[in-house]
């Protein structure tokens, strides 16, 4: 009897482990709330997925993460980090599935970060860090999905993604919300090159996201703020939020570039 238990144990643990190696999106690994994984399920992905994902990198070969946003949360951080020094591009993408259905599965990122061998004074590895703040609701599954890199030699894969960490993080983000006073008050004048921020007496910070949820621009300084320049940003849709260390509150706006 003891045996015949250990064995059905053994055969349930077995089974669990399989379920989550991540080779696909159904199978993908549970990413808890601020928890670093290692990433090794990247190296030991052999085929490209035949999930009907928006295509990100036609063919490639991939591995599943994933996170589901709790109740009352409003914000996921999705990251990657390695220490490990070789000369490599790791591409990724961010999927969300609307109240989980992965038949309506939506790209929200597809992206790539560069990995440097970092001889001296460079630091050696590589690393992402993506805030998504909208299209954000509680029993929405965000998947991080990691392609294994083309032109490495399978020990270089493999001691790559024993170096590196892949987090998902949802969490509520109070400052998200803001008064609507601040945004009856405080105008934004979009102008060519520059954000004109009138009638502001009380945030001395910016925070600037793309349509994506992606942060592309931040400052803090010791005045308040009056112009943001946006010279350098390409054509589309962003988010200013303003913000102070003195206030618990945002104001944040959209406007095109």
């Amino acid at each position: 009897m003891r045996a015949t238990t250990f064995l059905l144990l053994m055969l349930f643990f077995t089974n669990f482990i399989v379920a989550q190696n991540g080779d696909e999106i159904t199978d993908a690994v549970l990413c808890p709330d601020a928890t670093p994984i290692i990433a090794e399920h990247v190296s030991d992905a052999t085929t490209a997925s035949s999930t009907s994902a928006p295509e990100c990198v036609s063919g490639g070969i991939d591995a599943f993460y994933y996170n589901t946003i709790s109740s009352g949360d409003n914000k996921i951080t999705v990251s990657m980090e390695t220490n490990y020094g070789v000369d490599t591009t790791i591409h990724y993408q961010i999927l969300r599935a609307p109240a989980g259905d992965i038949m309506s599965l939506q790209e929200v990122i597809c992206s790539s970060f560069d990995v440097v061998v970092g001889l001296p004074p460079l630091t050696p590895g590589g690393s992402f860090s993506n805030e998504i703040i909208t299209n954000v609701n509680a029993n929405d599954v965000f998947y991080l999905r990691v392609y294994k890199p083309t032109g490495l030699a399978a020990p270089a894969i493999e001691a790559l993604f024993n170096a590196t960490t892949v987090e998902m993080t949802s969490v509520e983000d109070a400052t998200l919300s803001y008064k609507e006073f601040y945004t009856s008050t405080i105008k934004v004048i979009n102008g060519v090159n520059n954000l004109e921020i009138l009638n502001n007496s009380i945030f001395n910070g910016f925070n600037i996201y793309n349509i994506n949820g992606q942060l592309i621009a931040h400052s803090k300084q010791n005045s308040v703020v009056s112009k943001i320049d946006i010279a350098s940003f390409n054509s589309g849709i962003y988010i200013l939020s303003l913000n102070s260390d003195n206030v618990k509150d945002k104001a944040v706006y959209k406007f095109m570039k």
